[in-house]
């Protein structure tokens, strides 16, 4: 079975919090997102305080977070599912 076009990792590392730090000062990449303009500098705090190669639990804190993969495992994107309600 071929492996699929995009798939959801669920495990949030150093190289992928750079990766999306990369993104989310791209203006381009930001104006179709919800989410403050200094999300940014917010996530290279981050990673200045924690010394851990794994960085997950720094990005579920509210809902989950993944990181959307190609075939080649490299970062395309990401998702975040947070609650919006009781249910």
């Amino acid at each position: 079975m071929s492996k699929p076009f995009v798939s959801l990792c669920p495990e949030v590392t150093r190289s992928d919090a750079l990766q999306l730090m990369h993104w989310l000062e791209d203006d381009a990449v930001v104006r179709y997102l919800s989410d403050s303009r200094d999300v940014s500098r917010t996530i290279e705090r981050a990673i200045a305080r924690v010394h851990m190669p794994i960085l997950t639990h720094l990005f579920n804190q509210g809902g989950r977070f993944f990181m959307a993969c190609d075939r080649n495992d490299r970062p395309v994107g990401f998702v975040r599912l947070a609650r919006s309600g009781p249910d």
